[in-house]
């Protein structure tokens, strides 16, 4: 196993006990400590961020010929070939 995630509280003087970690006795570890509500934040800029994408995106194909004249099949065939690395 190369990560492990847990939730845990922080206690009197900035103490944080963890325990039952799955890794061997003197192995090293790198810790990234983040409060819950900062994981929170960046969820949601990164969800701001990826509807402005979708609207830009829409914005430039929104009235473009060619991109309206796709089928759904076409569209299947697209992602079926992307997906077999063609």
């Amino acid at each position: 196993m190369n990560s492990f995630q847990t939730h845990t509280t922080v206690e009197n003087a900035g103490r944080l006990v963890l325990l039952g970690l799955p890794f061997k006795p003197g192995e090293k570890v790198r810790v990234v400590v983040e409060t819950e509500r900062s994981i929170e934040e960046r969820r949601s800029q990164d969800k701001k961020r990826a509807a402005e994408l979708f609207k830009n995106i829409a914005a430039r194909t929104d009235g473009n010929d060619r991109f309206q004249s796709l089928t759904e099949a076409e569209i299947a065939e697209e992602i079926a070939a992307y997906r077999r690395g063609e």
